[in-house]
């Protein structure tokens, strides 16, 4: 898979400004992933909070970034990235795979996150970024760090990307 400018498909109207609070939500079908401000609109999968009240770049990736294999098969991906904007600062970077199951498959998601970081390294260097996070963002199982602190050592040691099992996601 050559390279991909993951920011060619960042559009203005996917920038969030002066918000503290927003959800990310992920309806079946073949649409991306989206953000609303409004929980009684959609079911949220996660709860973006930004106490700074931050501009966020919100990026679908899943269903909106081509990412092909030379096989032609579809490359596992996550869900969403939220990046600071102006994209350029390089301040955050937040990888999120989105899962609303109870039983879901942590292992599939962690690969997913994993398949994503690798196809940005290889366009974009990670680090610039002052703060590097990847969340499995779960809304029947908002809290399940404990159960995966081997995961998460891996995880930092192979990506320098701090993992997390949370259905909060801290924009910092």
């Amino acid at each position: 898979m050559p390279g991909i400018n993951f920011f060619e498909y960042a559009r203005d109207e996917h920038v969030v400004e002066g918000i503290s609070s927003f959800g990310i939500c992920d309806d079946p079908g073949e649409l991306p992933a989206f953000f609303s401000y409004n929980r009684n609109d959609h079911t949220w999968v996660a709860t973006v909070s930004n106490p700074e009240r931050k501009r966020i770049q919100f990026l679908p990736v899943d269903k909106h970034i081509p990412m092909i294999r030379q096989d032609g098969t579809e490359a596992k991906r996550c869900d969403v990235m939220l990046l600071t904007y102006p994209i350029h600062k390089k301040e955050t970077i937040v990888f999120i795979e989105l899962k609303d199951a109870r039983n879901a498959d942590i292992n599939h998601a962690i690969e997913q996150l994993k398949g994503t970081i690798e196809a940005f390294s290889e366009y974009h260097r990670l680090e610039p970024y002052r703060k590097r996070l990847a969340y499995v963002a779960n809304r029947r199982r908002p809290l399940a760090n404990r159960a995966h602190t081997s995961d998460i050592q891996k995880f930092r040691s192979d990506y320098r990307i701090t993992l997390k099992f949370a259905s909060e996601i801290i924009f910092e």
